[in-house]
């Protein structure tokens, strides 16, 4: 036996965490846009079982908030309900419960006669009222396809133009880490291309190709014609298109798992192989990453501003606490001067970089220094030995994105995640 919450496709990243109790209790918490909800499914424990299992439901309900929803469904189990027949029944009844001032909500409840689930019991449908949900779409983020680099051809195209772009800005004597970087943008951008921003939906789709695409694009568009105008010849038309994607999907899908399957002795091809297993594994968590943060009082916010603002006192607090240590004496140091950077040092250190890494708030991946070669070690070479002359960094290099990462173990709204810039 066991419990479980189906939840709408819509809801799923709002989950904020899941607790399975015992295989009686699953208790599911839920942000729906301005407020929290807590949903619980259980079943009460029979008459053979012991205290405790009895107690275990009214123990999980008082550690939800008053402050937050709160909805029960599940079933009282009436063997274990004597003297208790005039409110729960004999053999027991399927409930829905709800707080006191939660009861202006309900909106129906009925039991569906007709449709039998067991022998003992009948489905229990209950239409809750609450504020509208403002499901609000996440803003994609359209990136430079950089990843296009690993062909030979493209890295050849990109060196080459680039090559083209940092001579003239050196002829033209305005050579520095902003003009130099913005180039190297552009010329991704023009040479690469950019993604759409489009959020991926749960399907795998890193095997796709320019032939599964356009069948999918065909599909797509003559289901869009089917809309408009429902005829025997805009059907057909779809249902060829369907089976044709449908084709062209399986027999790419299987040339790419034939693919990586010979390339599992080569260390590319396990990476490749690991990647895809951690974002399965990924996408079958329960919980998502969230912006909700707990106040200091374990208060859940929900306010974009006071979320922020605890952000800020979070990181403010960080940096200036003062653990205990070790006294001990520092050496004296000699002022000396600073030797200047080596074309071996600049040279050596992208080789130990790994490719596919996430870029920074210059949007340059390691990559484009690997694939401009000697050329981009020399320039890289004359820019770092004159910011040490001047003293000054780039500006780019004073800005960072703090990301807050889920390590999948306790409290997700709990601010010590681990964070990341």
């Amino acid at each position: 036996m066991g419990m479980g919450i189906i939840l709408d496709d819509n809801l799923k990243k709002g989950v904020l965490s899941v607790i399975r109790r015992s295989d009686r209790i699953i208790w599911l918490r839920v942000d729906l846009g301005r407020e929290i909800v807590n949903i619980v499914s259980a079943y009460a424990p029979q008459t053979g079982c012991n205290a405790e299992e009895k107690d275990e439901l009214d123990d999980e309900l008082k550690k939800i908030p008053t402050s937050e929803k709160l909805w029960i469904g599940g079933d009282f189990n009436g063997n274990d309900n004597i003297g208790k027949e005039e409110y729960i029944g004999k053999h027991g009844i399927d409930y829905i419960l709800c707080r006191t001032n939660e009861k202006a909500n309900i909106r129906d409840c009925k039991v569906i006669l007709g449709e039998s689930v067991t022998s003992q019991h009948r489905p229990l449908i209950c239409t809750l009222s609450g504020k509208k949900l403002e499901l609000k779409k996440l803003a994609g983020i359209s990136r430079t396809k950089w990843w296009k680099l690993a062909d030979r051809n493209a890295q050849n195209e990109f060196a080459s133009a680039a090559m083209v772009r940092l001579t003239l800005r050196e002829s033209e004597g305005s050579q520095n880490w902003e003009t130099v970087t913005e180039d190297l943008r552009q010329l991704g951008e023009e040479l690469l291309g950019r993604t759409s921003g489009k959020s991926k939906t749960d399907k795998e789709t890193w095997w796709w190709n320019e032939e599964v695409q356009q069948h999918i694009k065909i599909k797509k568009e003559t289901k869009k014609i089917l809309d408009q105008e429902n005829n025997v010849e805009n059907r057909e038309a779809y249902k060829i298109a369907k089976k044709a994607a449908k084709r062209s999907v399986a027999r790419v899908e299987a040339k790419a798992y034939q693919r990586l399957y010979d390339d599992m002795e080569t260390l590319d091809g396990q990476n490749r192989a690991l990647r895809i297993a951690k974002q399965r594994d990924k996408n079958s968590k329960d919980i998502y990453q969230t912006k909700l943060i707990k106040d200091e009082e374990g208060n859940v916010l929900v306010e974009d501003a006071m979320i922020l603002n605890r952000w800020r006192a979070y990181f403010s607090k960080l940096p200036n606490e003062i653990n205990p240590r070790m006294k001990r004496q520092e050496p004296q140091r000699s002022v000396e001067e600073i030797p200047e950077i080596a074309l071996e040092e600049v040279e050596n250190a992208p080789k130990k970089m790994k490719n596919g890494k996430a870029v920074g708030p210059d949007n340059i991946p390691v990559e484009v220094w690997k694939c401009l070669g000697k050329t981009g070690v020399e320039y890289l070479t004359r820019e770092f030995n004159s910011i040490i002359n001047i003293e000054r960094l780039p500006e780019q290099w004073w800005r960072s994105t703090n990301i807050p990462i889920f390590k999948n173990k306790g409290d997700i709204l709990a601010s010590s995640l681990c964070v990341i810039a």
